[in-house]
């Protein structure tokens, strides 16, 4: 399982961008995201397939003009280069009269939104959660279509029916 990046992280690296001179604001946007995807046919797994990506947006702007710039380097390096990127390309943008701003610099509340068993889930205990019917389909499981897995990770090939939820039981 990849490893979360921490608030302390993500600010060393989005103060190198936040620090650009010259410019009337700047946002910076990160992502990170892993996930799996396991397929079957005829009532085997026949791909298993994991991604890890990391993503740095900076938005600039300067004079009501606005340049975006994006990077996959989460880096204090890559932070720097997607900041002087996108205030390139907000001097050359035409000034937008009705752009409002920025949003104004706020606390942000803390957020829980990391799932542990889905982050572990490996192509084992994926193939677990699902059972193959005498006909190869991704069949039902208590009474359930078996269609997500984990909510926006792991999708089996076949849809619900509609009407019906769509997640398993973990």
């Amino acid at each position: 399982m990849p490893g979360l990046i921490g608030e302390d992280r993500f600010r060393a690296v989005a103060a190198a961008a936040l620090d650009l001179q010259g410019v009337d604001g700047v946002e910076v946007l990160y992502t990170h995201e892993w996930g799996g995807l396991t397929r079957f046919a005829n009532s085997v797994i026949h791909q298993s397939t994991f991604r890890e990506d990391t993503g740095l947006r900076v938005r600039v702007v300067s004079r009501n003009r606005t340049g975006v710039a994006s990077s996959n380097d989460f880096s204090e390096h890559g932070a720097r280069e997607a900041a002087a990127s996108a205030k390139e390309m907000a001097e050359v943008a035409a000034p937008d009269p009705l752009f409002p701003g920025l949003a104004p610099k706020a606390a942000v509340p803390p957020v829980d939104r990391f799932f542990e068993d889905t982050a572990e889930s490996s192509p084992a205990t994926r193939a677990e959660r699902v059972r193959i019917d005498e006909r190869g389909r991704a069949g039902e499981r208590l009474g359930e279509p078996a269609a997500v897995l984990a909510p926006g990770h792991h999708r089996s090939e076949r849809r619900h029916r509609p009407g019906r939820p769509a997640h398993l039981p973990l």
